[in-house]
């Protein structure tokens, strides 16, 4: 329960609340009270600026970090026994769904959504073994599938822009389509070519 009440408000929570602004503003009042204030206006503006302070870090310490969102991410895989990392001679393929998905924002201005896919590829023998991860972050849920494709195969690359609450983002997929595979992928890892360059051989 405590797992999904965390998801529940970083996948809620906006990078600038409310609060921030009003506190932030609270401060920014006392500091010119102090600057040119006068009679009365310095009298108002240290508590001002001290209860501006105080209410915009608690503020902040109630709000859910990218670390601890991707703490949470790693305590379910854990759970579930699954590797972060590909098994020695196999690539793997990590991202976020745009899709289908509830999206946020993070702290450090990354998009990160409830759904987080995962993708090993085993090469060997003229064809690739597939094991994807469907992670449910909010539910703590985790769903797996298993693909063989030949090595011979290449797939190619589908975008497609997808409207959010934040806007309109791109998801984009690895697609096989002799064996009708789509996996959402992240095109901006590098190791995305590197999986291509391994088939079409």
């Amino acid at each position: 329960m405590e797992k999904n009440k965390t998801a529940e408000k970083y996948l809620t929570q906006t990078v600038t609340a409310k609060w921030d602004i009003i506190f932030g503003a609270l401060v920014a009042v006392g500091v010119i009270l102090f600057l040119v204030g006068w009679g009365w206006g310095y009298y108002f503006s240290i508590p001002a600026v001290f209860v501006g302070a105080a209410g915009f870090i608690l503020a902040r310490s109630q709000r859910v970090s990218d670390d601890d969102y991707q703490g949470l991410l790693d305590h379910i895989l854990v759970d579930n026994r699954i590797e972060k990392t590909a098994k020695p001679g196999a690539l793997m393929l990590t991202s976020y769904v745009m899709k289908d998905s509830r999206i946020a924002r993070g702290i450090d201005r990354a998009l990160r959504s409830d759904i987080y896919f995962m993708a090993e590829f085993g090469f060997g023998g003229g064809s690739c073994r597939i094991v994807t991860h469907t992670v449910d972050i909010a539910k703590a849920t985790v769903a797996e599938s298993r693909y063989t494709v030949p090595v011979a195969e290449k797939p190619r690359i589908e975008a497609e822009t997808v409207e959010t609450r934040l806007g309109p983002v791109t998801q984009s997929y690895l697609v096989f389509d002799n064996e009708s595979i789509r996996l959402p992928v992240d095109t901006s890892s590098a190791d995305v070519d590197e999986v291509m360059a391994k088939f079409g051989r």
